[in-house]
């Protein structure tokens, strides 16, 4: 049985798919996994995919994981990376009417890594790079752009 009250989401692919067109016209928003560090700069490119496809299929979408650091595995950034990476990323998403969302590395290392609090528990608290977005995200009605 369909269930009409639910919502329906895909995150397609690795950085930089977006979704073949057929499936993102049947989902309800959108969460793609947006161009990384690999490809330019995602506080640039990300943004620009996110506002394309909010301009063709005319959705919420949801930027899956932007400008994280952290693990290279599964995608993730081959260099260092900064807080403000993320920031900008959050920030530019917002300004073409994107949703960020926060991705957090200890799922992808595990428990007794470095990325993962003894408690098991995602906290800003744990790790400064998460704590400065965090702060940021907090103040989101700050710098919301109208």
């Amino acid at each position: 049985m369909i269930d009409a009250k639910r919502l329906v989401t895909s995150s397609p692919g690795f950085a930089g798919v977006l979704g073949p067109k057929d499936l993102n016209e049947a989902l309800d928003y959108l969460t793609p996994h947006t161009s990384r560090q690999g490809q330019g700069k995602p506080w640039i490119l990300a943004p620009k995919e996110i506002a394309k496809l909010i301009q063709e299929f005319h959705k919420p979408v949801v930027d899956d994981e932007p400008a994280r650091n952290g693990t290279s595995n599964f995608g993730g950034p081959k260099e260092p990376t900064s807080p403000t990476d993320h920031v900008l990323q959050i920030w530019e998403v917002w300004k073409v009417g994107g949703h960020p969302i926060y991705h957090h590395d200890m799922f992808q290392t595990g428990y007794g890594t470095p990325a993962c609090p003894p408690n098991g528990i995602p906290d800003p608290e744990f790790n400064p790079y998460h704590r400065q977005v965090f702060e940021f995200l907090k103040q989101r009605s700050r710098y919301e752009v109208r």
